[in-house]
């Protein structure tokens, strides 16, 4: 046997190993350079976020400085919802970064709680001049005046269908995808989706040119919605402002008012907004000529961070107010 040597030892595989071993270090650095960019990305958006949520907070603050005093509330917020339905307004903001802050204010005093049907839930029976009230607006719209019965089911604290068209736990738990009554105050219009009788395409078509309120295309201006459900410390004296009210709302107010009267309300209290309830409504429960709940929508812009926050504020009407309910989801 012989033995062969080589003149030239091989020194590819060498190479080849240094090379590998550039290819996984320059790969590592590469992912961890990316890691640690999408960290400080991530880090800065929820810094920016949470300042938008802070300058959400100081649009809050400032609305309520607005409602203490008795000047600014009149001229910055009564005359602007009486005369124009809603405020829409940008607030400067002095900062190094472009800071947007809008401001829209719609009056929750204006429409009909459906809360109001049966308070906090500590009544036994339903609120007579709410659901006299609600069954009005239904037929002036063409929309079934038993649905009352339903609501409030929904929202009262007991499991007994109100008769002939109330729904309980024994309706809702017999559909194809069974769920359970509320039997609390409804913290959102949309809940209305899910009680009888306004899963009917028709109806809630009907129903929903009464909750989202808009611009009229006869006078051009805007009007607050007609109905809503908003959870108080009180749901069984929500008052009703007339000075605010939509057309549609004034004239569910009592079954016999014609519609001379609610023109004359509506050009009445443009030009000069009333302190007292007119005389022609024999039932006065809970109408009034100023404001308690405030919706207040804010949005606000840093950069690519984007703040949507609805605030509802009331104001007792002697200078006091609080934000009862914040959310940074849609309402």
């Amino acid at each position: 046997m012989h033995r062969h040597t080589f003149k030239h030892p091989q020194k590819g595989v060498a190479i080849i190993t240094a090379l590998l071993i550039v290819a996984i270090a320059t790969t590592l650095s590469i992912s961890i350079s990316t890691r640690l960019q999408l960290d400080v990305r991530r880090t800065s958006n929820m810094i920016t976020t949470d300042q938008a949520y802070l300058y959400s907070l100081l649009a809050e603050e400032f609305f309520q400085i607005l409602l203490k005093d008795d000047t600014t509330r009149k001229d910055f917020i009564e005359t602007p919802l009486i005369k124009e339905g809603f405020i829409k307004q940008i607030i400067p903001v002095e900062s190094n970064q472009a800071v947007f802050i809008e401001v829209e204010v719609t009056d929750l005093s204006a429409c009909i709680n459906l809360n109001a049907l049966t308070g906090n839930n500590s009544i036994s029976a339903p609120d007579p001049i709410t659901v006299s009230r609600l069954k009005q607006l239904f037929k002036n719209n063409k929309i079934p005046e038993n649905l009352t019965q339903a609501i409030t089911d929904w929202i009262d604290s007991d499991l007994t269908d109100s008769i002939p068209d109330g729904a309980e736990d024994g309706y809702y738990m017999n559909l194809n995808k069974p769920y359970r009554t509320a039997n609390t105050p409804m913290q959102s219009i949309s809940e209305l989706r899910l009680i009888k009788g306004f899963q009917d395409k028709e109806v809630y078509q009907s129903i929903s040119r009464l909750i989202q309120g808009g611009f009229s295309t006869q006078s051009k201006k805007f009007a607050n919605a007609a109905i809503c459900a908003f959870d108080t410390d009180n749901n069984a004296n929500i008052p009703i402002n007339i000075n605010t009210a939509s057309v549609e709302v004034l004239k569910s107010l009592q079954p016999d008012i014609d519609q001379s009267k609610i023109d004359d309300i509506v050009q009445n209290r443009e030009d000069t907004a009333y302190t007292k309830v007119p005389e022609f409504f024999t039932e006065k429960t809970n109408l009034v000529t100023e404001s308690s709940y405030y919706l207040l929508k804010t949005t606000t812009k840093i950069g690519n961070a984007n703040n949507v926050m609805y605030s509802i504020i009331f104001w007792n009407g002697s200078g006091e107010s609080e934000v009862i309910y914040s959310t940074q989801r849609t309402l």
